[in-house]
């Protein structure tokens, strides 16, 4: 079974995408900040992390900068509301395989997963059918169907 790192300060976030991916074969590990998250990649392993840019601490960009620097193989996916195109540039330059701009919508989250192929072990790949995405963006919309 496949470990994901979700790392946000912000509780909400971690808990809305725990929420979202339960739905996959995987191990979900949490962190609250690029610290904690640092420490928890070295210990699990994750194949994937969800990593926020503005975190006490250390931010994800000081995270992803020190993971390229050891050679770590984890598929970061960085997850922030910076609109700025040189800091995105930067992230996809140190390494991040994606970059979601919050508020982004499940439709969003469930591409970025399927292009990085969530899968278990024997290869089955889990994914949300695109019924099963229109209907959680609905049911949502009263929040504006993104996370924050």
């Amino acid at each position: 079974m496949k470990k994901v790192l979700i790392v946000d300060d912000q509780k909400e976030c971690i808990l809305i995408m725990k929420m979202i991916l339960k739905q996959f074969p995987i191990k979900i590990i949490e962190a609250c900040n690029g610290e904690e998250a640092l420490k928890k990649i070295r210990k699990y392993q994750p194949a994937l992390a969800f990593l926020d840019i503005r975190m006490p601490m250390k931010n994800g960009i000081d995270v992803l900068k020190e993971l390229q620097e050891q050679g770590d193989k984890t598929a970061i996916v960085m997850v922030s509301d910076h609109r700025d195109e040189a800091i995105i540039d930067a992230c996809f330059d140190l390494g991040a395989m994606a970059y979601l701009k919050k508020p982004f919508s499940l439709r969003e989250l469930n591409n970025v997963i399927k292009k990085l192929n969530l899968s278990d072990d024997d290869g089955k790949q889990e994914s949300t059918s695109d019924d099963n995405v229109e209907k959680w963006d609905k049911e949502n919309s009263k929040t504006d169907g993104h996370i924050h």
